[in-house]
């Protein structure tokens, strides 16, 4: 970032790549900008590269959202708005690069320890929190999507399911394909996702395949692959 004389201004000066911010940063794209958050030691911090420019970052362009003790852990875009989540609550931004962005808190104060589990849909932007599966879209009131199997998620059993295991939530998972999202979560004593719960938005209605040990999924809507994946080489999956 230091001035050339021989150039003049042809070279911006603030091409500051991105700091070295650890393994539990979360990008998103928004506007053409690369979003980072949950970056150390400023947990609250949410900065953006330059438009088109995913290696530069200057140092102007970040905004605080939040309090320092309740981290920005995913962040996903839904109608033109971007919105990150916090284990406590969450928050639309709002803004472009000529006006600048602003982040204002959700109206329904829910968030999630579950960071894979944020899917931005044309419904709103799905994501699983301590008391149910929610959709939002940052502005009216959450909506459930658990209502039948809402035990699960405050420790009961229900028709022979145990109820889900929050110790691993950053192992849990989800993601949208053809119209049914897909939860992988660990229920009972178990330390990593064994369970795959499935609700389908044609008939309202949740599925539950067992022994399944997906920690990650991704619908590449370019082929309309969809697949999920575990370390081990016998847990993987591709749907077409």
């Amino acid at each position: 970032n230091k001035a050339d004389a021989n150039l003049g201004v042809a070279v911006e000066t603030d091409n500051i790549t991105p700091d070295n911010a650890g393994g539990g940063t979360f990008a998103v794209e928004y506007q053409g900008h690369m979003f980072l958050l949950n970056r150390f030691p400023d947990y609250h911090a949410l900065v953006w590269s330059k438009r088109y420019r995913p290696e530069s970052f200057p140092t102007e362009n970040l905004i605080y959202v939040g309090q320092p003790d309740d981290q920005m852990i995913a962040g996903t875009v839904i109608g033109g708005v971007l919105g990150v989540f916090t284990p406590r609550t969450k928050y639309r931004v709002t803004g472009t690069t000529t006006t600048g962005f602003v982040a204002q808190e959700a109206l329904t104060h829910r968030g999630t320890a579950a960071r894979y589990t944020v899917v931005g849909t044309e419904l709103g932007a799905i994501f699983v929190a301590s008391d149910g599966v929610y959709i939002t879209n940052f502005v009216s009131p959450d909506i459930k999507m658990t209502n039948d199997i809402e035990g699960l998620f405050s420790g009961e059993t229900i028709n022979d399911y145990t109820p889900i295991n929050w110790t691993p939530a950053l192992l849990m998972a989800g993601e949208v394909y053809r119209n049914r999202y897909y939860f992988s979560y660990s229920d009972g004593s178990g330390t990593t996702p064994n369970r795959v719960a499935v609700y389908s938005h044609d008939t309202k209605k949740w599925y539950f395949y067992s022994n399944l040990a997906f920690s990650s999924f991704y619908h590449d809507g370019f082929t309309a692959l969809f697949m999920a994946g575990q370390s081990a080489a016998s847990q993987k999956l591709i749907l077409k």
